[in-house]
């Protein structure tokens, strides 16, 4: 048996905007915790570059495979780098200033999926599950971000996207977060050639 429930007009406009407030603060609750929970917190800082938004040709951020073996990362030249990897040091903002002196390794790696072999990244992030190449910067210390800072910062690279990731303690110009600590990854990017 199935009940039919009218509703006048004047009941329903409060009702409608009551739920799109609730949907609109439901994700931004998500994102913090009580004074006894760890912080879940977004690990993706804005990275200070202005880079087109995702288009149809972004690669997809499903779960894939990896694409087998590990292959050996290349090195960048930090006196005569290829003009994509200069790309990549401007998206990520360190062909010059402190962060062109922070970096602690950056290669080309064959599959994104494959960074949390070389960098403190969990494999978690939505960003890197395809088997696209992505360029990747660990850097290495305390790295000024808009509003904040980060401690060894990651910099991604996929399709000409860049992905800031803090997988350590970060000031997010509110509050120091510090998320679980994790083990070293098995490999390293290489340091940049001369």
């Amino acid at each position: 048996m199935m009940r039919e429930y009218r509703v006048g007009r004047a009941h329903l406009t409060p009702l409608l905007v009551a739920l799109l407030a609730v949907g609109c603060v439901a994700p931004t609750g998500a994102l913090t915790s009580g004074s006894d929970q760890p912080s879940i917190a977004p690990t993706l800082a804005p990275v200070e570059s202005l880079s087109p938004p995702p288009s149809a040709d972004t690669p997809s951020v499903g779960p894939v495979p990896s694409g087998g073996p590990v292959a050996a990362i290349e090195p960048v030249s930090a006196s005569a780098p290829t003009a994509e990897a200069e790309a990549v040091l401007s998206l990520c903002g360190a062909a010059t200033g402190p962060r062109s002196t922070a970096i602690a390794g950056m290669g080309l790696v064959p599959h994104a999926t494959d960074l949390p072999k070389y960098t403190y990244l969990w494999g978690t992030n939505p960003e890197i599950q395809t088997d696209a190449p992505a360029w990747a910067i660990q850097f290495q210390g305390k790295i000024a971000l808009r509003g904040g800072w980060a401690i060894d910062p990651v910099c991604v690279v996929i399709g000409g996207i860049p992905y800031l990731f803090t997988p350590k303690q970060y000031f997010d110009g509110a509050k120091v977060v510090t998320p679980p600590a994790q083990s070293a990854p098995a490999l390293s990017l290489p340091t940049l050639a001369p």
